[in-house]
């Protein structure tokens, strides 16, 4: 049900979506406008690709295709309609700093005006005063002064006039303003409306794709741990979704990334394989040339359920990777323990175990948890764990998809207190899941150093 009502929710957005960009494109754009029915029959003919090909990919025949082609639509549409949506923003920004500004310069307009007129009254009362010290003369040559300002009450009368003829005049600006914009200037601002929509178009379209396919960058954190005599590294990946569209050439890039890190173990917390593995074992041989010196370990995310989770489980046992199926392993520096990811409870399957996994814990070190996804820490006591692992969330993958992540996980990505003694990381993950688009969701390896208690004052990230 779950599921059901989060695809809801994303064919609603893309649906909605199509909707505002018709509907913003066919008012301000120079080059759609003219074509409002070529543009609505485009959008709907996406939209029924989205809906048509998600369905499609059930048959095995056309899921590869499917998925590029998704993804394909959905990346272009984000793309536009971000695009749409930051050019308006803009303009209503620019729309509101013009109104403050006119209002600046009326405020400053009229105080002019006031002191004017005050400079004007404040030199009358002046004269008065000086007269009065100093006598007739002075009152005398003012006297000729006033016949001659008694001259000029026409040009008073006349100066009234020139008020009153700015002010009608004020009056035709401002009918002049509401008047239709000239046709020139409507054409060259919708212009200007697409070189910025396409602009922005093709600068968040081509990043977001870099962002996801290229490797990814590593991420470095610092964790002190209780009771852990010497320091220790862990590389950390999840969610690389190695299946419909991500292949070996994308797994070798990352291994080889990881192999430049030193570390003295290696974890794989879940969504490593996406599809049937009868299909794609041979993506998987880089496993094999991962380097570190304890070991490399494993555990099950959400989508290996989808694909069938007793063969995949079997495969990574081949593989020369240490399969924690809810159980637990003392290292050098601590103990490592491993539950298999919540989809279980729904399949029946390989369900999370915590109590199994942790009956083997030796106390005397500190505790770290391998669990596919960040709201296992929720649902069970995981009090006995220095540190959980996680990933699944993708940090949201596509913003703003990082809310709906929040409301199911309550974790999106980064360092968490779980609680006073119990840390979480939340990896957003080395690939994608559907479209190959990231936006401001970056993937990443994580490199985790793990510090003596003593070090607590170190902790970083970077």
């Amino acid at each position: 049900m779950k599921i059901l009502a989060i695809i809801a929710v994303i064919f609603s957005f893309l649906l909605g979506s199509k909707l505002y960009i018709y509907w913003r494109l066919s008012r301000s754009s120079w080059v759609f406008s003219r074509y409002k029915k070529s543009l609505a029959a485009t959008l709907l003919l996406v939209f029924i690709c989205e809906v048509g090909f998600w369905i499609l990919a059930k048959d095995l025949r056309f899921y590869d295709v499917g998925y590029n082609v998704l993804g394909l639509c959905v990346a272009i549409t984000y793309c536009l309609f971000v695009a749409c949506l930051c050019v308006d923003i803009l303009w209503l920004c620019g729309k509101a700093l013009s109104k403050m500004l006119k209002k600046v310069d009326s405020r400053n307009t009229q105080n002019l005006h006031k002191q004017a007129d005050s400079t004007f009254l404040s030199s009358r009362d002046f004269r008065k005063e000086i007269a009065a010290i100093h006598g007739a003369n002075l009152e005398s040559a003012f006297s000729k002064v006033d016949s001659r300002d008694s001259k000029g009450c026409g040009d008073s009368r006349d100066s009234r006039h020139s008020k009153d003829s700015s002010g009608t005049h004020a009056i035709a600006q401002s009918l002049e303003s509401h008047a239709p914009m000239p046709l020139s200037r409507r054409k060259s601002l919708k212009i200007l409306h697409d070189l910025g929509v396409f602009g922005l178009f093709f600068l968040f379209f081509f990043t977001s794709r870099n962002n996801a396919l290229h490797t990814p960058p590593v991420r470095n954190v610092a964790i002190p741990l209780p009771k852990l005599k010497q320091q220790k590294r862990i590389a950390m990946i999840s969610d690389v979704h190695i299946g419909h569209i991500l292949k070996a050439e994308f797994l070798e890039r990352i291994v080889a990334r990881i192999n430049t890190l030193n570390a003295d173990i290696v974890v794989i917390v879940g969504d490593l394989i996406d599809d049937d593995i009868r299909k794609i074992s041979k993506e998987f041989g880089a496993l094999q040339a991962i380097a570190s010196k304890e070991g490399v370990f494993y555990v099950n995310g959400n989508h290996e359920y989808y694909h069938g989770i007793a063969p995949i489980m079997e495969f990574m046992r081949k593989s020369g990777v240490r399969v924690l199926d809810n159980e637990s392993i003392e290292l050098s520096g601590f103990n490592l323990a491993g539950v298999n990811d919540l989809a279980g409870l729904r399949f029946k399957e390989y369900e999370p175990n915590l109590e199994r996994a942790k009956q083997d814990l030796n106390p005397s070190k500190p505790s770290i948890l391998l669990a596919h996804q960040p709201k296992f820490a929720r649902l069970y006591d995981v009090s006995e764990f220095d540190l959980v692992l996680s990933g699944h969330t993708h940090a949201g993958q596509v913003f703003p998809m990082s809310i709906f992540v929040w409301l199911d996980q309550h974790y999106i990505h980064g360092l968490y207190n779980h609680t006073k003694d119990t840390k979480l990381y939340v990896s957003s993950g080395a690939g994608f899941w559907g479209p190959s688009f990231r936006f401001l969701a970056p993937s990443e390896i994580v490199c985790i150093d793990l510090l003596p208690s003593e070090s607590a004052h170190n902790t970083q990230i970077s």
